[in-house]
């Protein structure tokens, strides 16, 4: 049996299930577990940082580890945030022998719902360059959004069915004041379910927006929650074109 792994952007343990078919009746199929370890040189452990457990006005840290076989060579610049609540920096543990390093993330989230930052790495030594980083996290708040994003692909022409969001309350109760998209390529329809617990948004495609080959837009919907008193909902399409039969025909 040959395994290949596609190690591109990925580092540490990588694990995989597969099922192997036989034709010997006792063991007809076998499970196999595949685990590699991905070593990266002059590289962070991970590209990509989560948040867990993330609470407003609370201070969340997370470090990742440099990776280096030779850490005193290490040098570095300024890490830059694209996002106020999450800033970021190279800090050396001078403890661990020969000294390490690694990239400290701290958040301290202003509102609930996810919060992403591209944070950008300046590295001076041994080479020279700019590593990319993204963090993420979902903080937690009194209103629960089920889905918190919509995304359609649709082939041009076609009709879209209406997507449903629920908005819960999580604790306590709210009222949805009002719900505001700007772009025009929505038709969102707001509907109280269960007094000051359940709100569902009917969100449909207008023809502005089916006109288009994709699009993206924001539904806004204010509340009287102080923990989330708006909350920022994103929708994405992409219009498939269609595949051009014609020439079957023929």
């Amino acid at each position: 049996m040959e395994v290949k792994a596609a190690t591109a952007n990925r580092s540490g343990e990588l694990r995989k299930t597969a099922t192997v078919q036989t034709d010997d009746p006792e063991k007809a199929t076998i499970k196999l577990t595949i685990i590699a370890n991905v070593v990266v040189e002059n590289d962070l452990e991970t590209k990509n940082v989560r948040f867990s457990g993330a609470e407003i006005g609370k201070e969340t840290i997370v470090k990742v580890p440099f990776l280096s076989s030779d850490q005193k060579a290490l040098s570095f610049g300024k890490v830059t945030s694209s996002k106020d609540d999450i800033t970021a920096a190279m800090v050396h543990d001078e403890s661990a022998t020969g000294g390490s390093w690694s990239l400290e993330v701290r958040m301290t989230p202003a509102a609930a719902g996810h919060v992403t930052a591209k944070l950008d790495v300046e590295m001076l030594a041994p080479e020279k360059k700019t590593i990319v980083v993204f963090a993420s996290a979902k903080v937690a708040g009194d209103i629960r959004v089920l889905p918190d994003m919509i995304s359609i692909h649709a082939k041009a022409g076609d009709d879209v069915a209406p997507r449903k969001i629920r908005l819960r309350a999580a604790k306590g109760t709210f009222k949805v004041k009002k719900v505001v998209e700007k772009s025009g390529d929505l038709d969102v329809e707001l509907q109280e379910e269960t007094p000051g617990e359940v709100y569902v948004l009917t969100v449909g495609i207008t023809k502005q927006g089916l006109a288009k080959q994709g699009f993206q837009a924001t539904i806004t919907v204010h509340t009287s929650s102080k923990l989330q008193p708006v909350i920022e909902i994103p929708v994405r399409m992409k219009t498939i074109p269609q595949k051009d039969d014609a020439s079957k025909n023929k």
